[in-house]
């Protein structure tokens, strides 16, 4: 039954050329149409069987390469403890250089806290001489004060002086011309 699948599938007959086959399959066909049929199913068979030993060959290569390159996992294998040997000599590298970058962040961190403390107490000291500053100007602002009324006074007491000078200069000339005028009168 099978086989006659499989000669109705290769003869490409349509529905119609199908029910004349039943029926002459129940009427018997000739001999010759049997040979026919039966040659023809040989001839796909060998198609078959030829298009199977294409498709063994393919296999036959691929497990051919697939063995080829599993021969070659063993020296994979082996390459495998030195790569994994090589990684982690370059993770302590690593490891051992970020452990240097972290020792090296913590002293600048250091380096700035001592910043900041120096620049609040340099704040702390410029505050001081800056109250220092604000004193020593009041001081000059009243020594201005008194420097400018002492030199007021200076200047009425040398103002004093000096015509009491002029006054007495004076006196001493009109007194040295009248002295010299009896003089001369009296000669």
């Amino acid at each position: 039954m099978w086989l006659k699948k499989i000669f109705k599938g290769f003869t490409g007959s349509t529905a119609k050329e199908n029910n004349t086959e039943l029926t002459q399959v129940t009427q018997r066909p000739s001999a010759e149409e049997s040979l026919q049929k039966l040659t023809n199913g040989l001839g796909h068979m060998l198609e078959q069987l030829d298009s199977i030993c294409t498709n063994l060959d393919k296999h036959s290569s691929q497990n051919q390469e697939l063995l080829e390159k599993i021969s070659h996992i063993p020296e994979i294998l082996n390459e495998i403890p030195g790569h994994a040997q090589k990684q982690v000599e370059t993770f302590e590298n690593i490891k051992d250089l970020l452990e240097a970058n972290a020792h090296t962040h913590k002293d600048m961190l250091d380096g700035f806290f001592k910043f900041n403390e120096n620049l609040q107490e340099l704040n702390s000291n410029s505050s001081c001489q800056n109250d220092n500053l604000l004193k020593l100007g009041k001081s000059f602002t009243s020594s201005e004060r008194y420097f400018k009324y002492m030199l007021d006074k200076q200047s009425k007491r040398f103002m004093w002086v000096f015509i009491i000078s002029m006054f007495v200069s004076l006196s001493c000339v009109i007194l040295a011309g009248w002295v010299t005028l009896k003089v001369v009168i009296n000669q």
